[in-house]
Formats: structure tokens, C-alpha cells, sequence
């Protein structure tokens, strides 16, 4: 029997989830189709769950987020409280690292 490499169970192991299957069943279904687990052997239940989990963090990771913008609570302070100096026609505002 041919050996098939695990990155090609990924696919077939997130449908047989899907469909309500153990892992212990999916397990058995690529010992029988011939895919090796990813260290080389036969498939267990849980070398099936961490498989799914690593392919899940991994794409998790690929995804990118951009960090939210660094405004010190500080500098919100001062620039809510400038403007209010704005707004009520006064320019006259003191630097703000007086008040730190």
C-alpha cells in the first residue's frame, strides 16, 4: 500500500468532523486509506485532535491584525482636555509635559 503523507489528511479529517465523526473513527479511516501520521506512524485519535489543532493555530497565525494605534492614556488626557481649551475659543495651552 502506498504511503501518503499527513498534510493531505487535513481536509479529509476537518470533513469527517464535520459529518459528527469520533476521532478514534477517523483515525481508523487513514490507517486504512494509508496515510502516515506526522511523525511516521499510524493514526490515533489523538494525533488526529492535535492535528486539527495545529492546523487550525496555523492558519490562525496567517491571518494578520493590525496592533491598535499606542496613545498613552496620558496623551488622551491631554488631547481631550486641549481641545475643550480649542473648542472654548482660548489658545493659550501650557505644554503637556508640564502636567506629566
Amino acid at each position: 500500500m502506498e504511503k501518503r503523507m499527513a498534510g493531505g489528511a487535513i481536509g479529509l479529517i476537518a470533513a469527517r468532523r464535520a459529518d459528527g465523526h469520533s476521532y478514534h473513527a477517523i483515525a481508523g479511516e487513514l490507517n486504512e486509506r494509508g496515510y502516515t501520521a506526522p511523525r511516521g506512524g499510524r493514526w490515533f485519535g489523538t494525533s488526529v485532535r492535535q492535528t486539527l489543532i495545529n492546523s487550525a493555530n496555523n492558519a490562525a497565525r496567517k491571518v494578520k491584525i493590525p496592533p491598535p494605534p499606542v496613545v498613552s492614556p496620558d496623551q488622551a488626557l491631554f488631547d481631550a482636555w486641549h481641545a475643550n481649551l480649542i473648542s472654548a475659543g482660548t489658545n493659550a495651552a501650557p505644554d503637556h509635559d508640564q502636567y506629566l
